[in-house]
């Protein structure tokens, strides 16, 4: 049977993630952390946001595909 797909990070806009933080049991501040790790920084893996603790990282890694997006069509005018 096939592991269930996380969710991309990637779908989740910066605002989003104070909410998200709160229902997962993180200090708000962390919202801010993980946004600049993903949308300044542009993280390739949960690993290197690394002002998130090691803990916090392995369970984000297992809630939330951090992969690249893929293009999946090209459209020319």
């Amino acid at each position: 049977m096939n592991a269930p797909l996380r969710p991309s990070a990637w779908g989740l806009l910066p605002d989003e993630w104070k909410p998200l933080c709160k229902e997962l049991g993180l200090p708000p501040f962390r919202a801010a952390q993980i946004a600049t790790g993903l949308y300044q920084t542009f993280a390739l893996s949960w690993n290197d946001i690394t002002t998130l603790p090691a803990e916090w990282r392995e369970r984000l890694s297992q809630a939330f595909d951090l992969a690249p997006l893929e293009i999946a069509h090209i459209q020319h005018a």
